[in-house]
C-alpha cells in the first residue's frame, strides 16, 4: 500500500506534535493577529435592554512546529486543510465593556 504525499507529510509534521503546548520556538511569544471582519446587529430588545449582535473573528499565528518547505516535503503541498481541533489554537475572550 502506497501513501499519498500528504499522508505522508501530515504524519511527518505531526509526529511529535502536542496542540496542548504553545506554538514557539524558545522563549518567542507567539503572536495572534485578530481580525473583525464585520459586525452586524441581529436584535435588539429595548424593554429587556438585551442586544445581540454578529460577527466574523479570524485568528491569525505561524505555528513553526509544523511548517514545512513544499520543494522540501515529499509532495509539493503547499497548503493542507486540516480539522481546528488538530491542532494548538489560542484562548480567546470577548468581553463585554
Amino acid at each position: 500500500v502506497s501513501i499519498s504525499g500528504e499522508t505522508a507529510l501530515i504524519n511527518r509534521l505531526f509526529s511529535f506534535y502536542d496542540k496542548r503546548i504553545r506554538p514557539a520556538t524558545g522563549t518567542r511569544m507567539t503572536t495572534v493577529t485578530v481580525t473583525l471582519s464585520y459586525f452586524i446587529l441581529l436584535s435588539m430588545e429595548q424593554q429587556e435592554e438585551y442586544i445581540r449582535f454578529g460577527s466574523d473573528i479570524r485568528l491569525t499565528w505561524n505555528d513553526p512546529i509544523i511548517s514545512w518547505t513544499p520543494s522540501a516535503a515529499d509532495s509539493f503541498t503547499k497548503r493542507l486543510l486540516l480539522k481546528e481541533t488538530t491542532i494548538w489554537r489560542p484562548d480567546i475572550a470577548v468581553l463585554n465593556r
